[in-house]
């Protein structure tokens, strides 16, 4: 097993461990979700780490979107900010750029994939993926967009099953779904 799939296998059993635990000790079955963003900015790094010569601007790339998930997170401002700040701040705009900047660089990665395949049915799926991410960003009822967000990964999964490019560094998008996943099925579980 390659380093990055132990890395995401690793992350899955974490979350899911934890999970279970509080299922055991509360009753209810919740993920850490609020970590989800610190997870997809550590795992980018290490990828980025791991793979840079080989594929420089998709590691950027990732750190971007690490980078971005983090400061797009209301919960880490606070920890910053002390109330009467983080107030003001949450009124203002800067959250929604650095969603929108983190939904760009997403986008901005499956364009990337897509092209790099060469493919018809790539092509095609590259469409869908984005159809279906943007909609999912734009859409307010968080259970649909969430819902629409996780098909969208997992066309990007099917597409790079069709055809493989940037091993191992393509298994970033099995994590993002997983996490989005995680992120739904704690919700939905718990209503």
């Amino acid at each position: 097993m390659k380093k990055e799939n132990r890395l995401i296998f690793i992350t899955s059993l974490t979350l899911l461990s934890y999970a279970l635990i509080i299922l055991l000790d509360k009753g209810v079955f919740i993920f850490p979700f609020p970590l989800n963003e610190i997870i997809i900015l550590i795992i980018a790094l290490q990828f980025s780490y791991w793979n840079f010569k080989k594929y420089k601007v998709v590691s950027l790339i990732l750190v971007l979107i690490g980078l971005l998930s983090s400061l797009s997170n209301e919960y880490y401002w606070s920890i910053l900010l002390n109330f009467e700040n983080m107030n003001k701040f949450s009124n203002t705009i800067i959250i929604d750029m650095f969603l929108l900047l983190k939904s760009i660089s997403i986008i901005m990665l499956g364009i990337i994939f897509g092209k790099k395949q060469k493919n018809y049915m790539n092509y095609i799926l590259l469409i869908l993926f984005c159809f279906t991410f943007i909609i999912g960003i734009i859409i307010s009822d968080y259970l649909y967009s969430s819902i629409l967000i996780c098909f969208s990964y997992i066309i990007m999964i099917f597409s790079i099953k069709i055809k493989s490019v940037f091993k191992p560094v393509n298994v970033f998008w099995i994590l993002l779904l997983i996490l989005e996943s995680t992120k739904l099925l704690s919700i939905c579980m718990n209503k």
